[in-house]
Formats: structure tokens, sequence, C-alpha cells
């Protein structure tokens, strides 16, 4: 089939998915389109990565960014800021649901004083909070949930059928071959590892959507779920392609999660799920010692037990002498003179430390740190908090919650232009009104429709 007819005829199916949303209610507002670009491009690839897509990277280049992205960014938070003073979101509000992430974001602006790049740490700030108004806007949509799940479903049909058609017949944007030769697909992304965990997330997702919602009885209804399920087996089939061994754990941990949710000791449970979090990870920490898990694991799934030099790298970046208190400041570690060093030495051009825990102390420091774990303590407790009432959505919440943690192991994904982050902002971040509050007169098997649809 010629390029430019599978281009097309991709565009015609995802124009058909999007027509198939107009039989949904409630319906969405055009507003969450802001926040739909938004994590589309966090997902995917920078927009002036698209018009070119094989300009070779440099550290002058890295620091200085793109104007192209710049101003699509900016453009985006505008809109955003808009979109929120029009319906008089409450600060009062947003400070009183998140004090733990106000702290640590409010920190991370004032780190940007103390980093070598002011006025550049001080630009990916402003993108940080670009990110807390795109979660916002989903937040005080009429019905939030409804909003996210549509917001999920549409990057669906945006990436699944690009990634395909990229991959399959536009190899100079779908395809890479590292160093070594090896070859690598990306799809609409720009790295394997963020295929793979675009496809674990929306996998993750869709699963839950097909375990909670009533079986179909109207003939829109059925076709709806044939095609998520077809989207579903085509993201699996991507993630297979991509081969990404993080990815494919975090997506295991999630489902593992949906499926153990269901089981009535853990519904009947629900107030103690902490207690079986905490216990697994004693668990896990006793193997590793006593039988180092993590090498057996990574054996299993065909890696080397440095997990492709990254344990290499951890050792190198802890021994540059930052700061222990206050780090770099916000995300600077990898600018200038450091990123050279680091460029020189290896193949692969690192821009992060490959671990998300890591990665905060370097830029941030143990008062960072600190704070992000209060940041992802709070997001657990409001989460335990609403499965006591058999609030289904919890049950994704939960399952995502663990596919960012699990994430950041090798990843560094706790700061900025992630979707991650992005991801973890989403399931963290509450706006308190009432209409998110679980109502006792609503069934499970109604709240977990009312969901999706």
């Amino acid at each position: 089939m010629p390029p430019p007819l599978a281009l097309l005829l991709s565009t015609l199916f995802t124009l058909y998915l999007f027509r198939m949303e107009r039989h949904r209610a409630p319906r969405m507002s055009r507003e969450l389109w802001v926040p739909l670009v938004w994590h589309f491009i966090l997902a995917t690839r920078a927009v002036s990565t698209w018009f070119n897509p094989g300009a070779a990277a440099s550290p002058e280049s890295y620091l200085e960014g793109s104007p192209v992205d710049r101003a699509v960014f900016l453009a985006l938070i505008v809109a955003a800021s808009a979109i929120l003073a029009g319906r008089s979101a409450s600060l009062t509000k947003i400070v009183a649901g998140n004090p733990w992430l106000v702290l640590f974001l409010v920190y991370c602006g004032i780190s940007t004083v103390w980093s070598d790049y002011t006025f550049v740490a001080f630009k990916r700030w402003i993108k940080e909070i670009g990110n807390v108004l795109m979660v916002l806007i989903v937040l005080t949509e009429k019905d939030p949930v409804a909003a996210a799940m549509a917001m999920f479903r549409r990057l669906a049909y945006l990436a699944v059928p690009l990634s395909i058609v990229l991959i399959k017949y536009f190899g100079a944007i779908g395809r890479q071959f590292t160093h070594s030769g090896e070859l690598m697909f990306v799809g609409a992304t720009t790295h394997k590892n963020s295929l793979g965990i675009l496809c674990g997330i929306l996998i993750i997702v869709f699963l839950w959507h097909l375990l909670h919602t009533k079986r179909p009885a109207t003939r829109w209804e059925r076709s709806d779920r044939r095609i998520h399920i077809l989207l579903l087996l085509l993201m699996i089939w991507l993630m297979y392609l991509a081969d990404s061994a993080t990815s494919a754990m975090c997506a295991v941990a999630g489902i593992a999660v949906l499926i153990g949710m269901e089981l009535p000791v853990m519904q009947r449970n629900y107030r103690h799920i902490g207690v079986v979090v905490v216990s697994l990870l004693v668990i896990g920490f006793l193997l590793e010692y006593s039988f180092d898990l993590w090498q057996v694991i990574l054996t299993g799934l065909g890696r080397d037990a440095t997990l492709t030099g990254r344990t290499v790298l951890w050792e190198q970046v802890l021994a540059m002498g930052t700061s222990p208190v206050i780090g770099t400041g916000y995300d600077s570690f990898w600018l200038g003179d450091r990123v050279e060093l680091f460029w020189r030495m290896y193949y692969w051009k690192p821009n992060q430390a490959h671990n998300g825990f890591l990665e905060t102390y370097l830029n941030l420091g143990w008062i960072g740190l600190l704070l992000l774990t209060g940041v992802i303590v709070s997001a657990y407790r409001k989460i335990a908090a609403r499965m006591v009432g058999r609030d289904p959505y919890q049950v994704l919440r939960l399952s995502l919650y663990v596919v960012v943690l699990l994430s950041n192991l090798t990843e560094a994904y706790f700061k900025g232009l992630a979707e991650v982050w992005f991801i973890f902002l989403l399931i963290a971040v509450e706006y308190p009104r009432p209409s998110l509050q679980p109502s006792p007169a609503v069934t499970p098997s109604a709240a977990r429709a009312a969901a999706w649809n």
C-alpha cells in the first residue's frame, strides 16, 4: 500500500472514532481539547521534531530549546489560564486540596534562582505550572471522571493508528536505529521506552473500561465495545514491538492491581489496602536482599544487571559533587558543562539520570526529595480514602499510581514535560467539589458505567 494512502486511511479511521464520541453522554466541553493537545505532545513528541525528525541534538540546542515549541506551549498555557479564569477556579481550593504539591512547586520555582541557567530553569518551571493548569481543566469539568476518560480515549484515537502507520510506512519517523545497529520501533514517539509506557498506560485504562462497564445492550454500545477491544489489541501489539522491559513490567503490575482489586477479599478490605502495599514492598525488599531478585528479573527479561549502563551512570552523577541539600536548581543538572561531559562519555547522550528519585535529588536536593515524597504519600492517602467508598475510579487511580512509581525506578519522570508525570498529577491533584465525592445512592455498577460513558 502506498504510504500516503495508508496515512489517509488511518486519518479516516481516527475521524470515525472521534465521530463515535458524539454518541456519548455527557458531552465534553470544547475546552477539553486544550489539555488533550498538551497530553498528546507530552505522550508523543515535541511539535518541532515532527517537522525535523532527523535533527541531531547538541548541548547548545538542548539548552536553548526550540522557538516553535516555546510558542506552542505558551499558547496552550495562556488558553488554559483563560479557561480556568472563565470557570472562576478557586486558588484557595487548589491550595487546600493539594498542600504538598503546592509546596513542591513553590520550592521548584525558588530553586531556579540558584541554577547556573536561571532563565532556562524558570522557563521549564513555567511549563511545569502548565501541567497543573491542564489537569485543573479536567478536574473543573462538570464530570471530571468522564472528562479524564474522554482524554485517554481521544489520545488513543490519535496516537495508536498514527504509530502503526509510521512504523510500517514511514520508517524515517516511526523507526530508529541505535548506535549498535539495533532496530527500534518508536511510532509517534521518540524512543521505544516512550512508546512502551504510552501503550502500557492506555492498556490499563482500556482494560479498566472493559472490566467496569455493563454488558452492551444497544447496537451502538456493542460497536463501541468492539472498537475498544480492537484498540486494546493494537496497543498490546505496539508494546510488543517496542520491547521495553520497564514498560512491560509496569503494565503487568498495573493490570495485577486492576484484577486483584476485583477479588472479594480485597473488596472487603479496602481500608487495609495500605497494609497490603507496604507488605508487598517489604517482601520485595527481603527477596532482593536474600536472593538478588532484581538481577533474576532482569535476566528473565533479557536485560543486563546494569540496566543498560544505568547503574554506572547513577554512580557517576552522584560523584559530580552537587549540593546534597538544595541541588543544582529545578531541572538544571543536565545543562552546560555537565551535559557536555556525559554526552562525550555516552553515545546515547543521556539527558536524565534514569531514576526519578535520583533526578529529583540532583536537581532539588534532599529538600526537594522530601517534598516529592510528601506529594507521593499524599496522593496515595487520597486514593485510599476514596477506596472506602467503593468508588471504582479509585481502582484505576491506584493502578496508574503503581505504574508511576515503578516507571521512575529506571526513568526520570518526576518532572516537567514527561507524560508519566502528567498522569501522576492527573490522579494526585484534587479540586474539592461536591461532584467529586462518591454518592452512596450510586451503585458500583452504575458508577462504573458513568465513569467511562
